[in-house]
């Protein structure tokens, strides 16, 4: 046996090639259409350039920055996706509902008047939430289709936000700061419930879930409160405001796994 000599390089396994995890994180963001035609052969060319390259670091970083190129020229046909009308129609119900007892809650429990933007404020993050679960729930959509979605939600209502929100780019950048870490807290929570949570029993569940809506709704707060200088344990959302939302939120989510599984059982 021929022991190796040193400095000898082995052959790069499938996950260590350049371009892999980036390749990846495109099939979880566009259809296969865009895949195969976009990032695929730019991904082997990278590649192959990498083999014969005499300076690697280089070859990557230029190849990284071409990828990072074509995925925004990309983005517009990503943003693209066509929702079923069902599912557009059953996301307009639940965002126009969260958002309207949101704001109504919230007027109700003395909301601070003075704060611009006060209406939208008060609807958006509180309609947004229950629209990124129902989507990542959806078993109408691709997977990649249900991420372009939420995605297009989260950034219209981060836009609409930062431009209703104040007059000041501090009070701006955390108004739309908010609908990302809805969006974010949301369709991770929603995941858990569907894949890590199905050992639990209704009422563990039940908690968890109430808990963590809540939670995010107290999170995505935070960044505003900051910029206009209210103490963080002062009441910007209330916390009655937001067990009650995430109570009736997660009422809903018990309905729709138990429509799921009627409709799987026939």
């Amino acid at each position: 046996m021929v022991a190796p000599t040193r400095g000898m390089r082995h052959a790069p396994s499938a996950t260590s090639l350049p371009g892999t995890r980036l390749l990846a994180f495109a099939r979880l963001w566009f259809s296969p259409a865009i895949v195969a035609g976009v990032f695929e052969p730019l991904v082997a060319d990278w590649q192959g350039e990498s083999r014969v390259s005499d300076s690697p670091f280089w070859t990557n970083l230029r190849w990284r920055i071409s990828f990072l190129t074509n995925g925004v020229a990309a983005l517009p046909r990503l943003l693209a996706v066509q929702t079923p009308p069902a599912v557009m129609f059953d996301v307009l119900v639940r965002a126009v509902v969260f958002g309207a007892l949101g704001f109504s809650l919230q007027q109700a429990f003395g909301r601070r008047g003075y704060i611009e933007g006060v209406a939208v404020i008060d609807s958006l993050p509180f309609a947004l939430l229950p629209v990124v679960i129902r989507l990542q729930r959806s078993t109408e959509l691709p997977r990649y289709a249900a991420r372009a979605l939420a995605l297009r939600w989260t950034i219209a209502s981060a836009i609409l936000l930062a431009v209703v929100a104040s007059q000041s780019w501090p009070a701006r950048l955390g108004a739309a700061t908010m609908p990302l870490i809805v969006a974010f807290m949301g369709w991770r929570l929603s995941d858990a419930r569907s894949r890590e949570w199905p050992k639990y029993n209704l009422l563990v569940k039940s908690w968890l879930t109430i808990a963590m809506l809540a939670s995010t709704w107290m999170l995505a707060a935070y960044p505003i409160r900051l910029a206009l200088g209210i103490r963080l344990l002062d009441r910007f959302w209330g916390t009655d405001v937001q067990y009650l939302l995430a109570i009736l939120l997660a009422g809903l989510l018990h309905i729709d796994e138990w429509r799921d599984r009627r409709r799987h059982a026939r």
